[in-house]
């Protein structure tokens, strides 16, 4: 699943900026493999009509329908994100591995 930020550009302040139109294909922190949330501290609060994406520990605005940013915070947003994205990718893929590893049934006799 991917995640779909709109915007719009605009200029304020003499400055290159975004302004958040909507966001979508987020999934919720408790939807998150465990493994994911002990290690990122990037996710999703809000309801499913208006997600905000937190960026916990760091410097970077929260992403929200409404918001405006630089674009240069922006970009580094969706930096963090693509990062992210990867690392999330990759434990699905262990998840994977392992569910397909770890099953059957076992039979112990006291």
């Amino acid at each position: 699943m991917s995640i779909r930020i709109e915007t719009e550009k605009h200029v304020a302040r003499c400055e290159k900026q975004r302004r958040i139109i909507g966001i979508d294909g987020v999934l919720r922190r408790n939807e998150l493999p465990l493994r994911y949330r002990d290690i990122e501290k990037v996710w999703v609060r809000g309801s499913p009509d208006s997600p905000a994406i937190v960026f916990e520990n760091s410097n970077i605005d929260t992403l929200v329908a409404g918001s405006s940013m630089t674009e240069g915070n922006f970009q580094h947003a969706l930096s963090v994100l693509r990062v992210c994205g990867a690392r999330l990718k990759e434990i699905n893929c262990s998840v994977r591995e392992l569910e397909r590893t770890w099953n059957g049934r076992e039979e112990f006799v006291i």
